[in-house]
């Protein structure tokens, strides 16, 4: 996919998680977790390929192609193996997916950074994977992994992916990070021998801000404990590589489908509606843009309403193929409440326009008609 094609849909949430499982340190722990670095010459250019959403609770950061300067970090000790992070709270969703994740909790640390993949979900074509990531000494705000996966000992070919990074409330050298990536032709019901290599990690910490920022005119900036900070980004080379049995078999027997046909208007396109699948993980509108133009590639869109019972619902796109026109849309977890008792959904159409240059996206604006999803087909 070009890269006029690639979407960064932006979600400005709050990262802060109430119930986090805090490991007390002692005086001689934590001075073990001083940090040493220094800076290296080396530049890295990252490109991704497919729409990121980052929900991050300071500051907004695309997992897109940027510049970082390389950084060598001190070894710690890590105490993220007394520390856990379920994948609901990452996905911000309301009920219970316990049965239907693989535990993983498994603690890789290189250069420094210590890495926690807590646990995976697998959903028709997809992995869903949970991480923490620590870095002593720092005032960590997200993060973003360059990886491959391999499936059974195979490389797999993953067409893209979004996600979601954030701190974790009241601790300054974690955040946690959420991957939903694409890669087609899982068998959810087998048992899949999983690998995941990471071998670059961005990282966004706070910074204090003096006044200036090379590179930037206008830096984002924001306050903490009565000082201003701005995001200092940075790249690790290392390897974190996590193995795992994981299957889908669970979460496959518990998903709805429904075969959809509808046109949606939506002013300088238009877009086919082909299924929606619903399980207690994931709630997903497949779509498809018809008679694609370059000019699509600078727009974004939604779905907002309401299903029968007055509960908020919305649908947020997260991938796109230019090529195809083929799109995946799910749904939003902090602005909906999609009942399972709803036996209709009403939706609105609203088309963002994103900035040819870079920069934030357009405001939504309200298109075509409204049209129903029945639930009870």
């Amino acid at each position: 996919m070009s890269e006029k094609n690639i979407y960064e849909a932006l979600n400005d949430v709050d990262g802060s998680i109430d119930d986090f499982d805090k490991v007390e340190l002692t005086d001689i722990e934590k001075a073990k977790y001083k940090k040493a670095f220094k800076p290296a010459r080396k530049k890295f250019n990252l490109k991704r390929v497919g729409v990121v959403a980052a929900a991050v609770a300071l500051g907004l950061f695309l997992f897109g192609q940027t510049g970082f300067g390389s950084y060598v970090y001190a070894r710690v000790e890590s105490a993220l193996g007394g520390l856990t992070y379920p994948m609901a709270k990452a996905l911000y969703l309301k009920e219970d997916v316990e049965p239907y994740v693989n535990v993983v909790n498994e603690v890789v640390e290189d250069k420094g950074v210590a890495v926690k993949l807590t646990d995976c979900a697998i959903d028709r074509d997809e992995l869903l994977l949970t991480f923490l990531v620590e870095v002593v000494g720092e005032k960590l705000q997200h993060a973003d992994f360059d990886y491959a996966v391999y499936i059974n000992g195979k490389r797999a070919n993953w067409g893209g992916h979004s996600g979601s990074s954030g701190r974790v409330d009241g601790e300054d050298g974690l955040c946690f990070v959420n991957y939903s990536i694409d890669v087609k032709g899982i068998d959810s019901y087998e048992d899949l021998d999983v690998k995941i290599d990471v071998s670059h990690i961005e990282l966004s910490v706070a910074k204090e801000y003096d006044g200036k920022l090379e590179g930037s005119e206008e830096p984002y900036t924001f306050d903490y404990d009565g000082i201003t900070y701005v995001e200092d980004e940075k790249e690790v080379r290392g390897s974190w590589v996590f193995n795992f049995n994981a299957s889908g078999k669970d979460l496959a027997l518990n998903t709805r489908s429904i075969s959809l046909s509808n046109i949606i208007d939506c002013g300088v396109f238009s877009v086919q509606l082909e299924e929606l699948r619903m399980n207690p993980v994931n709630k997903k509108l497949y779509a498809k843009v018809l008679d694609v133009k370059p000019e699509y590639s600078y727009y974004n869109f939604a779905f907002i309403g309401h299903d029968d019972l007055g509960n908020e619902v919305e649908f947020g796109m997260r991938r796109y193929d230019g090529e195809s026109g083929k799109t995946v849309l799910s749904i939003e977890n902090l602005h909906s409440n999609l009942s399972d008792d709803a036996s209709s959904i009403t939706l609105d159409t609203f088309v963002s326009e994103l900035p040819k240059g870079g920069g934030r996206i357009g405001e939504p604006v309200k298109v075509g008609e409204s049209f129903t999803i029945n639930l009870d087909e």
